[in-house]
C-alpha cells in the first residue's frame, strides 16, 4: 500500500545529488505547490539515469537565475510532518511532501491556464479521530496510515495522513462509520492548515476526501503490541480468497476470451 499523487510545483531551485534510503541514487528537487495557501513545500525525488530525471534536472537548472519552473509530477506521495522545538514548541520547518516521480511535464506559468492542483489517492488502515474533549464522540475524519517506508531514512516509516470527510461527498458518513483498524480507500485533495489555537501555533497538512470505501481487511496486532499491516507473504496463499463472498475470479484464459485479446498482444 502506498499513497499516490498528481501535484503541481513551481521548482525554485537547481537539483542537488543524494541517495535514497535504499540507495538509488536520485536529483532530489525543491519546490512549492500552491494549491493551497500557505503553499505546501515539496521535495521531488526521481532516479537520475531516468528521462523524467535528466528532464527535471535541466528544468532545474533554469532556476539558477531566481526564477521558478512550474511542473506537474505523478508518483509516491509520504506526508513529512512539521518540526516543533522541543521547549518552545515553535514550528521550526513547516510540513511538506516527498514525492517520489515517476512521470513529470512542464505547466505553463499561467495557473489559470495551467491550474494547480494536489491530489492524492491510495489506501491505508485508518484509525478512528474523536473530539478532544469527549473522546467518545467521533469526529467525520480518520489518520490513515500506509505503511511504507519513508524515502528519505532507513527503518522510519512515513506518518500517517489526517483524511477529513466531507459531506458534500458523504464521505463523512464513511468517517463516522468505519471501524478502527480498517482498511480504506480513498481519493482526496491535500491541503495545508495552519494557524494558532489557544496560543499554540499548529501548521498540518490534511487532505479533504472526495471518495472513500472500506474493504474487509484489518490490521493484525503482533503480539499484543502496536497494529501491524497484513504480510504481502501471507497473500501468496490460496486461503487469501476465503471469505463469506461466493464470487469466484475468470479463469486467464475467459478473461482474454473476454476481451478478446491473446497473450501475444501485450
Amino acid at each position: 500500500m502506498a499513497f499516490y499523487t498528481t501535484l503541481s510545483a513551481s521548482i525554485i531551485a537547481p537539483a542537488t545529488e543524494t541517495t535514497t534510503s535504499e540507495n538509488v541514487d536520485i536529483f532530489e528537487i525543491k519546490g512549492i505547490n500552491a494549491a493551497t495557501s500557505p503553499g505546501i513545500p515539496v521535495v521531488m525525488q526521481v532516479d537520475r539515469k531516468s528521462d523524467q530525471g535528466k528532464f527535471l534536472k535541466k528544468l532545474s537548472d533554469k532556476t539558477k537565475d531566481g526564477e521558478s519552473i512550474r511542473v506537474l509530477v505523478t508518483g509516491i506521495m509520504q506526508p513529512v510532518l512539521a518540526v516543533k522545538n522541543d521547549e518552545t514548541k515553535e514550528i521550526t520547518k513547516p510540513p511538506k511532501v516527498v514525492v517520489f516521480v515517476g512521470a513529470a511535464r512542464r505547466l505553463r506559468a499561467d495557473s489559470k491556464v495551467d491550474p494547480e492542483q494536489a491530489i492524492i489517492f491510495g489506501s491505508g488502515f485508518a484509525t478512528v479521530v474523536t473530539e478532544y474533549e469527549d473522546k467518545s464522540k467521533r469526529k467525520p475524519e480518520l489518520m490513515v496510515s500506509s505503511g511504507t517506508q519513508s524515502l528519505q531514512e532507513a527503518g522510519m516509516y512515513c506518518s500517517r495522513l489526517q483524511v477529513l470527510g466531507d459531506s458534500a461527498t458523504k464521505t463523512d458518513e464513511t468517517c463516522l462509520s468505519v471501524d478502527d483498524g480498517r482498511e480504506v480507500y480513498f481519493m482526496a485533495t491535500l491541503f495545508r492548515s495552519s494557524g494558532e489555537m489557544n496560543g499554540t501555533h499548529y501548521d498540518k497538512l490534511k487532505a479533504s476526501a472526495t471518495f472513500m470505501e472500506e474493504t474487509d481487511r484489518v490490521r493484525a496486532r503482533k503480539n499484543g503490541g502496536r497494529p501491524q499491516p497484513v504480510a504481502m507473504d501471507s497473500q501468496l496463499s490460496d486461503s487469501f480468497e476465503e471469505t463469506e463472498s461466493t464470487a469466484s475470479v475468470m479463469s486467464a484464459n475467459d478473461l482474454c476470451k473476454q476481451a478478446s485479446v491473446a497473450l501475444s498482444d501485450f
